[in-house]
């Protein structure tokens, strides 16, 4: 699994570095092995200061002039959650332990913070970024002490319940890909004419069961679509809902 994930980063490294300007990547930053190599254990120190300390988390607001706090637990929102795993480890540090690979490949966030009230753009996710997170967080997920030792927090506070939710959204997806593409098209149209709205998905999810997540969930499988990384994604996730052996039932009613 490893050597497959290293010859595909070698070819998104390609593709990532190919298109920019020349001069763009910086020296010693051109192969995309080394690159990962020397990032994962960053991240692995990273992932190691979140997952098994859910409950030092406190509330961090990242949106301008929002300050009521759902708390972090089930049947509260994903961008709520972040904000709580924003305290452990903001994205400031995040850039900052990073080597040779910026998170997002373009769009409205930069080095001095995230932009998540844009209309007009998204931040499209680096692959090689991912790639490096998902090898980070393979060693893990395969580790059964590693598992037993978090998945009471992970259940607590909702992290688990917010992991199903991507899956559930992914396989409704996988098995509706017409549709899927009807509503990546509709986003599209509104990234050219400049305004992004996040009120397009299927009337199946406008019920009781899933106001305040539904859209949410479903808007960031389109936006990872559009950026080409949807894939990783759905292989990051399918781990750990293996992991933690999520069997389905944690979607509850919304706070």
């Amino acid at each position: 699994m490893k050597l497959l994930l290293l010859t595909l980063i070698c070819i998104v490294t390609i593709q990532v570095f190919a298109g920019g300007r020349s001069g763009d990547t910086p020296k010693g930053c051109e192969n995309g092995e080394v690159i990962i190599e020397k990032n994962i254990p960053k991240l692995s120190t990273l992932i190691n200061r979140v997952i098994p300390n859910l409950s030092q988390a406190s509330f961090i607001t990242v949106r301008e002039g929002w300050t009521h706090d759902y708390g972090l637990r089930p049947g509260t929102g994903m961008l709520n959650t972040f904000e709580y795993i924003h305290s452990l480890v903001s994205y400031e540090t995040l850039i900052n332990s990073l080597v040779c690979i910026p998170v997002y490949r373009s769009g409205p966030h930069s080095t001095s913070g995230l932009h998540l009230t844009n209309k007009e753009s998204f931040g499209h996710y680096n692959p090689l970024f991912l790639s490096a997170a998902h090898l980070a967080l393979q060693s893990f997920l395969s580790s059964p002490g590693f598992i037993e030792a978090t998945k009471d927090d992970m259940l607590k506070f909702g992290i688990l319940e917010k992991i199903e939710r991507l899956k559930y959204i992914s396989n409704h997806i996988s098995n509706n890909e017409q549709e899927f593409q009807y509503y990546v098209e509709n986003f599209q149209t509104m990234l050219s004419s400049g305004t992004v709205k996040r009120t397009y998905y299927p009337n199946s999810f406008r019920g009781p069961r899933y106001w305040y997540w539904a859209d949410t969930v479903y808007n960031f499988w389109i936006r990872r679509e559009v950026d080409g990384t949807r894939h990783i994604w759905i292989e990051i996730i399918e781990e750990l809902a293996n992991a933690y052996s999520i069997q389905g039932g944690l979607i509850g009613d919304y706070y």
